[in-house]
């Protein structure tokens, strides 16, 4: 982790293999046939994780999520980033969306399923609740091997 210059401890970023699923295969429908469109894509995405490091719950880099049903956690915050234009899409699918969990007491932001406003829209504008669920109790899961490793 890194400490700012007034001394707190930035937050870390990682990757949830869901994350890195819908990442390529975002790029695969959508930048396969346009370098410069997905270099500028990739750009956004590296200087909106050192955003997150700082203060991902800041109203200004994200929005408050509800949870699915039974997966809210005290230490946890669920948050969506809204991008009004992704480089070189047109469309619903310019509106890109970024899904993920701040765990606070870790200090780590969970990138969780990044995607195109294209492929969720209404009602809730995002992946179901099933598959949320899914996610967020498999995070859970794992912060909870991470943790009886660390006390051991």
């Amino acid at each position: 982790m890194q400490t700012q210059e007034n001394g707190s401890t930035n937050y870390q970023i990682k990757h949830l293999t869901k994350f890195d699923r819908t990442y390529a295969a975002l790029i695969k429908k959508h930048y396969r046939k346009n370098a410069k469109a997905r270099e500028e894509f990739e750009q956004i995405i590296a200087d909106y994780k050192k955003e997150l490091e700082i203060n991902p719950c800041l109203d200004s880099v994200s929005d408050a999520e509800p949870f699915p049903a039974n997966t809210a956690e005290p230490d946890f915050d669920f948050r969506k980033k809204r991008w009004r234009r992704l480089p070189g899409l047109q469309g619903a699918a310019r509106l890109g969306r970024l899904l993920f969990i701040v765990c606070h007491s870790r200090k780590t932001v969970y990138l969780m399923w990044i995607y195109t406003h294209a492929e969720y829209q209404e009602p809730n504008s995002r992946p179901s609740d099933k598959e949320l669920k899914a996610e967020i109790n498999f995070l859970k899961e794992e912060i909870a091997q991470e943790t009886d490793i660390e006390d051991s």
